[in-house]
């Protein structure tokens, strides 16, 4: 079976210094040691000679791993493209980050409203995420805000709008509202109908709107806005006809080749 990518996800560690409601513990790889330089070298070697496009760093917090800007120097040697997934708490120096290879940051980021920001997230750091996001903007990165539809906190059409504005004043021009995926039980009882969400937006933009990956997405007031919907039957299906959207390295250098199927090791999908 010959397995293609479009996107190499390189996961530097499991651990976090949020305590997110939703987060997606349960589905991911148990933690282990970081992974070796030459794991991530041979990996994204790998999926770049498969056709991924870009990568992708994440976490748990990928800044956290004190590793992390020779492991980005590796990766910016295959990929054009690199993004940083981020809660963006740490974020404190993203000169750095952008000499290192980074050239956008994706920030994880339920609300902008500092209350259930905190709610949600299990930590009080909305000011110092707030002021890591303009000094990356400032730097020259560019900043997209991923922010998760939450049932009776965050889902509903008003927050929505309001977080469209609340990201084009920041000077973000890229939005994606995640629909929750069921990783616990509280995510399980405050997933959001993204159906709902997605026709109040036909409706808002009138116009037709793009499809990227698991993603629809708009222009709207000079902004990019995406809505995603939880991939995993989407992926399962992809995985089952040879296909699949990503390449990932977990924490403990398992490299496995769909991030919903952490059973599977890479050569075992391609025996």
């Amino acid at each position: 079976m010959i397995i293609k990518t479009d996107m190499f996800r390189l996961i530097v560690t499991e651990s976090c210094n949020a305590k997110c409601k939703y987060c997606l513990a349960s589905l991911t790889p148990k933690p282990g040691q970081n992974q070796s330089l030459k794991a991530v070298e041979q990996a994204a070697r790998k999926a770049k000679e498969n056709g991924a496009k870009e990568a992708t760093i994440s976490g748990g917090e990928p800044l956290l791993d004190k590793d992390i800007i020779n492991k980005i120097k590796i990766v910016k040697k295959y990929f054009k493209k690199v993004n940083l997934q981020t809660n963006g708490t740490l974020m404190i120096n993203p000169k750095g980050l952008k000499r290192a290879g980074i050239t956008h940051v994706i920030v994880n980021l339920p609300s902008y409203e500092k209350k259930v920001y905190e709610l949600l997230t299990g930590v009080k750091k909305f000011g110092k995420l707030m002021s890591n996001m303009k000094k990356a903007l400032k730097a020259g990165l560019k900043v997209r805000i991923n922010s998760v539809l939450v049932k009776n906190y965050t889902g509903d059409y008003a927050h929505c709008m309001k977080m469209i504005e609340f990201s084009k004043q920041l000077g973000v021009k890229e939005l994606t509202f995640t629909q929750l995926v069921p990783a616990n039980e509280f995510a399980r009882q405050h997933r959001t109908d993204l159906d709902v969400t997605r026709e109040l937006f036909k409706k808002l933009t009138q116009t037709e709107n793009k499809r990227y990956h698991s993603a629809d997405v708009y222009n709207f007031l000079d902004m990019t806005i995406a809505l995603s919907s939880c991939p995993i039957k989407e992926n399962s299906q992809a995985l089952e006809n040879g296909w699949t959207k990503e390449y990932v390295l977990t924490e403990d250098s398992k490299l496995v080749a769909d991030y919903f199927h952490q059973d599977k090791t890479l050569m075992e999908v391609l025996r």
